[in-house]
């Protein structure tokens, strides 16, 4: 039952992570923005930094602050940041990030993002900082 749960958790981080990658496509696509990231984008002002995009297939709002984004769907919130996007796609999350999809933060989540780290699944961003808890997709 352990792994079925810790398999849920993966799951959830690559589909955060596969879904941040979605919206940024569309802020890009809106903006004719080719640089390096959209972070980057919103640096130069070629990318607004807050807006709403609505397709065909996503609705969604985007808000740019200091290093992180937070982009509100109808029915989730994502919220992550990007540290030079060297790692992970770029996506980097905390525990909270993932559990904003409806994991509550207990000492068993925390375990499962250990033991993915272990597995070499995700890692710690900056793990000389260990109370940071920011990990980014391997």
């Amino acid at each position: 039952m352990y792994l079925i749960q810790m398999t849920k958790l993966y799951f959830d981080i690559l589909d955060f992570v596969f879904n941040a990658k979605i919206f940024e496509f569309y802020i890009l696509e809106r903006h004719s923005y080719e640089g390096s990231s959209i972070f980057r984008g919103v640096i130069d002002k070629k990318i607004d930094p807050k807006g709403e995009i609505i397709t065909d297939s996503v609705n969604f709002k985007y808000k740019f602050h200091g290093l992180g984004i937070d982009i509100y769907t109808a029915s989730k919130i994502y919220k992550y940041n990007h540290y030079s996007g060297e790692h992970g796609l770029g996506v980097y999350f905390t525990p909270n990030s993932i559990c904003d999809l409806g994991y509550e933060i207990t000492n068993e989540i925390l375990n499962e993002f250990i033991k993915l780290e272990n597995y070499n699944l995700i890692k710690q961003w900056m793990p000389e900082i260990p109370m940071s808890k920011v990990y980014y997709l391997v």
